[in-house]
This record gives C-alpha cells, sequence and structure tokens, in this order.
C-alpha cells in the first residue's frame, strides 16, 4: 500500500460523518438538528496493563485542620423584643434611603418588619436622638426622616438581627 492510499484510508477512517435529520420545516425555512457518528474503533489485541495507584496509610492523611463553618453574620439577640426585622433573599438588612423632590428630601425605610412597629419606632428614636421618625403601618415600615442608612444598619445589627 502506498503513502497516499494509507493517508487517505486514515483519513476516511478519522473523520467524523455528519447525520443530519429534519426537525420541522415551513415554507421559508427548515429547521434540522445534526448528529455526529464517530467511526467505529477496532480493539487493540494487547490491552496496556492496569496500575492501581500506591495505598498510603490513613496516618499520612490526616491533616490538623479545623471543621468547615458556616459563617453567621448575625448573632441572635440577647432579648425577646416585641418585633423583629427580617433579612433579605441576599441576607442584607432591608434599610433604604428614598430620594424625593429631586434630591433634596431623603427618607430612610426600615422595611419586612413583623410585630409592634411602635415599639420599634421608640427604640430606634432612643438610639438617633432629635431626628423625626414615623410608622407607615400598612406597608409595615418605620420612616426616619434624613439619609439615616448606616447608623441604622448599625443600630440593628447590634441588635441582633
Amino acid at each position: 500500500m502506498s503513502f497516499l492510499q494509507r493517508c487517505s484510508r486514515a483519513s476516511s477512517l478519522a473523520r467524523p460523518i455528519l447525520a443530519s435529520r429534519p426537525l420541522a420545516s415551513t415554507p421559508s425555512y427548515s429547521y434540522a438538528y445534526s448528529t455526529v457518528v464517530a467511526p467505529a474503533l477496532t480493539p487493540v489485541s494487547s490491552p496496556l496493563p492496569i496500575q492501581s495507584e500506591p495505598t498510603q496509610s490513613t496516618s499520612s492523611l490526616e491533616t490538623a485542620t479545623k471543621p468547615k463553618t458556616t459563617p453567621n453574620r448575625r448573632e441572635p439577640g440577647p432579648r425577646m423584643l416585641p418585633y423583629f426585622v427580617r433579612r433579605t433573599a441576599g441576607g442584607e438588612l432591608p434599610v433604604y434611603v428614598d430620594v424625593l423632590h429631586g434630591g433634596s428630601k431623603r427618607l430612610t425605610l426600615i422595611r419586612k418588619i413583623d410585630g409592634d412597629l411602635e415599639a420599634l419606632k421608640r427604640d430606634l428614636s432612643q438610639y438617633l436622638v432629635g431626628i423625626s421618625n414615623y410608622v407607615k403601618p400598612h406597608a409595615r415600615q418605620v420612616v426616619v426622616k434624613g439619609d439615616y442608612v448606616r447608623q441604622t444598619k448599625e443600630w440593628l445589627a447590634a441588635m441582633g438581627f
């Protein structure tokens, strides 16, 4: 067998066969999917011996690692409160700033409150002294006049939420 014959035979064996089948057709388009069919391989007459990995003693595999624990971003509050502020799906505190009147008025909103809204408002007003706040009972929100998002989040985190 000549060199050219061997090259053409080898390339024809190595070339995959493309089979195309119609999937759907419309008057202007035809959809088809293609599958690649590889040529059958002939088995090798003498397979290679399987080498097993060397075994190691368990003492050499032991490591002095700490067990994995999930970090807890918030500690539960030390006392029972008449209200609870749920975190968002991303684990953040639901405290937002609302910008009104073209940026001249800012309100801090605390959302996702369960329980006594008035008690939360009272406790927050003791922390933010001299700053006006009010309750929106139908929306289950406490509103603080001004941009106090950072201070409010710090206070809620200190309270254990």
